[in-house]
């Protein structure tokens, strides 16, 4: 005669194997791809900082007809919080840049500082990061473009 098949409840040792498997798998593809894409955007993001502060500073410098201004500062990012240092500068101290930003743009990546140096009214900042700086990102080309992709 027949006999009646009891239904299992439950996953078996070996389809649960297999599930966990599957999803080491898909973890290991995606985590080197979460890093890349957030990697390339704190760099795009540095970049169009870099521009921020050369739009503004050289609009400041025209507007009020600022001449033979050479002044340098740095703003540094720790992960947490930015810091701000103006050395010696008699003009865009910290308190004169907190009038021209809202916030004064820095680099989101980990140890890393953007140096802005003003000389006549040329403005250059330099993103410097953590480690090797031999192909840095973050670097802005002479025409204004980032390098980074």
């Amino acid at each position: 005669m027949f006999k009646f098949m009891k239904s299992k409840k439950g996953f078996s040792l070996v389809e649960l194997m297999i599930v966990v498997v599957i999803m080491a798998i898909l973890v290991a593809v995606a985590v080197p791809i979460y890093n890349s894409v957030t990697g390339k955007s704190r760099a795009k993001t540095c970049i169009d900082n870099q521009r921020q502060i050369i739009s503004v500073i050289s609009n400041d410098i025209m507007l009020n007809n600022r001449t033979n201004v050479t002044e340098s500062f740095a703003v540094e990012y720790n992960g947490k919080e930015a810091s701000y240092d103006d050395g010696s500068n008699t003009i865009y101290t910290e308190e004169y840049l907190g009038k021209l930003f809202q916030t004064i743009p820095y680099c989101p990546s980990d140890g890393s500082s953007i140096s802005v140096s003003i000389s006549g009214n040329s403005v250059t900042p330099t993103c410097t990061t953590m480690g090797d700086d031999s192909d840095n990102p973050h670097a802005l080309n002479p025409d204004g473009s980032g390098s980074g992709s």
